[in-house]
Order: C-alpha cells, then sequence, then structure tokens
C-alpha cells in the first residue's frame, strides 16, 4: 500500500532535517512515521489499481505518454511536474478523491 499525500506536508525528522513533501507525492516508508496527521494522506493500493484496470478493459496510465499523462493533468487542473510515476500518482490520487465525492452525493 502506497500512502499518497492529499496536502502539503513539512516532515521534520528526528535529526532535526525538514522534508517538503507535495500533495499528490508518495510518502517514502522511511518518513510515514513523521507524518502525524492521518488525514494527510491516503493509503492506495497502486498494483490492484493497474490490475482492476486492465480486467476492465479501461486504459491504463501506463500506457500513455508523458505529453499525455500531463494533458490530463492540465485538465484536471492538477500540477504537471514530475517523472511519469509522479504524474501518474497524481492521476490516480484525483481518481480516488473524485469517487470518495461521487459516493457522498
Amino acid at each position: 500500500m502506497a500512502k499518497v499525500l492529499r496536502t502539503y506536508v513539512h516532515v521534520t525528522k528526528s535529526d532535526n532535517s525538514v522534508v517538503i513533501l507535495a500533495a499528490g507525492d508518495t510518502v517514502p516508508e522511511d518518513l510515514a512515521e513523521y507524518v502525524t496527521n492521518p488525514k494527510a494522506f491516503v493509503e492506495l493500493d497502486l498494483e490492484r489499481e493497474e490490475q482492476d484496470e486492465q480486467e476492465s478493459g479501461e486504459e491504463s496510465y501506463e500506457d500513455l505518454t508523458i505529453d499525455e499523462l500531463k494533458d490530463k493533468l492540465k485538465g484536471r487542473e492538477l500540477p504537471v511536474s514530475g517523472n511519469k510515476p509522479d504524474l501518474i500518482e497524481r492521476l490516480q490520487f484525483d481518481d480516488l478523491e473524485r469517487e470518495e465525492q461521487d459516493e457522498q452525493e
């Protein structure tokens, strides 16, 4: 399970070094213990989501080019910075948030 941030987080490690993580970033395992607000992130099973997409016949984000991923992000008014895995995680996180909103309505 990957922990993906909902918001920006500043983490102060035990050696007093500070790490800044952005919304949509995956929280590295060594930093997860320092994120004290459980509402700051959501846990995603990225492998299972990928399998579900393949089984349902939906287009996988992995199959898209970086430019195509950035176009999708721009269409959702989300940041377009980062490498391909960052862009995919950001889209998957947004998908999850949209599903949660749909369930609440």
